[in-house]
């Protein structure tokens, strides 16, 4: 066999392959991004959300988007991404334009009813007025990423496999919380609050925390609210209210290890202020503050993320749902919840500064592990601005 003839020969089989494989992860569309449903998308499960949500969020069609950065990903977490007509397109690390993006090619969804935003303070510093190059090719629709993320990659073959493998053993081999209703039913939270109650922050070392507070908390020290980010606000609100779509925001419940860290870094009076410019923008409920949340150290499973349980008793409330039956701790974040409104602002934030001020008058552990680390870590390079960099994945155009 002649040279050339071997070289077309093996040309043509590359060719098949690939052809095999793209066909392949084409009919079982583990990131959702085709309308072919040959598998149940039960089976799906959200791995890489920067690679995954650009793309589903065009084809699941929900009728209500959950919308932020890894609080809102982590804290109701729906492992296929959409479930129940509710999908969740929080990105770890999510800025503001990326998440106006994601909004915009949302309210193209005639179904879409409602979005609910789950909002960061430390997304309006100066610093997060960005969009990461690769998520946002995917949400203006590079065509040759999508082609590349979805067909040719070798990683999505692999997670073509697994959800086949996952489908072949069938829903009996799947969690209850991962099937559960969403929201979650009151028995579901109620369960969820219990199992594991005393695991993750509840159980973390001295060291852990510390080590918490160092990398995977905003540098607060620097924290600069700027103009431009609340204009963007602005312009996303007014957009979502021109398409005539529900938009419920909250802020959401924070460890008193962060609000130490935001009082001792002296943002707190920025804190309060970027409040009062949201409610003068929109209205929104408001579970952060010195409450009983913060204090409560098993309701949240890392120093930045807060427990699912709490997630879907949030949830329940924003949908207009009872919490009925979740149990005791559904009732302390349901005691949290504060709507606030122009008219409202100041009493709030007059009740919050009150919390602060009697949560600060003695030391407590809170304040002295983050007076600790602040003590030891000032300087040139100060606590590490984390943008989720633990979930966030950095891929390129040309596979995985």
């Amino acid at each position: 066999m002649s040279l050339a003839r071997r070289v077309a020969l093996m040309f043509v089989a590359l060719l098949a392959f690939n052809a095999m494989v793209a066909s392949f992860n084409f009919l079982v569309n583990p990131y959702g991004a085709w309308r072919v449903r040959l598998i149940s998308d039960i089976y799906r499960n959200v791995h890489q959300e920067r690679v995954e949500t650009p793309y589903m969020i065009r084809t699941a069609a929900p009728s209500t988007l959950l919308l932020g950065s890894s609080r809102m990903l982590d804290g109701i977490p729906i492992e296929q991404g959409c479930r129940d007509g509710i999908e969740n397109a929080g990105l770890s690390g999510a800025t503001l334009e990326e998440i106006g993006k994601l909004a915009a090619i949302g309210l193209r969804n005639p179904r879409l009813r409602r979005i609910v935003w789950s909002l960061d303070f430390f997304a309006f510093a100066e610093d997060f007025s960005h969009c990461d190059p690769a998520t946002c090719a995917r949400l203006e629709g590079d065509f040759w990423a999508l082609v590349s993320d979805t067909l040719l990659s070798a990683e999505t073959f692999d997670r073509s496999r697994r959800v086949l493998g996952r489908a072949i053993a069938g829903r009996s081999r799947l969690l209850p919380e991962q099937i559960a209703s969403v929201p979650w039913p009151p028995e579901t939270v109620k369960l969820g609050f219990e199992k594991r109650a005393e695991r993750g922050l509840a159980s973390a070392s001295s060291a852990d925390v510390k080590y918490q507070l160092i990398h995977n908390l905003p540098d607060y020290t620097r924290f600069h609210l700027a103009s431009g980010q609340m204009r963007l606000f602005r312009h996303i609100v007014d957009d979502v209210s021109a398409h005539g779509v529900e938009l419920v925001i909250f802020l959401p419940p924070l460890s008193e290890y962060e609000l130490e860290l935001i009082r001792q870094s002296g943002s707190w009076a920025a804190f309060q202020d970027w409040k009062r410019e949201l409610a003068s923008i929109s209205q929104y409920w408001d579970f952060s503050g010195y409450n009983e949340v913060a204090r409560t150290d098993r309701m949240f499973e890392h120093l930045k993320h807060f427990k699912p349980a709490v997630g879907y008793t949030i949830l329940r409330r924003l949908s207009g749902l009872d919490c009925e039956g979740c149990g005791p701790d559904a009732r302390i974040v349901d005691q949290a919840a504060i709507r606030v409104d122009e008219s409202t602002i100041e009493e709030a934030l007059k009740a919050q500064q009150q919390m602060m001020v009697a949560a600060t008058r003695a030391p407590s552990r809170y304040s002295s592990l983050v007076a600790q680390v602040l003590a030891e870590h000032r300087g040139p390079a100060g606590p590490a601005l984390a943008r989720d960099q633990h979930r966030t994945v950095r891929l390129t155009t040309s596979g995985h």
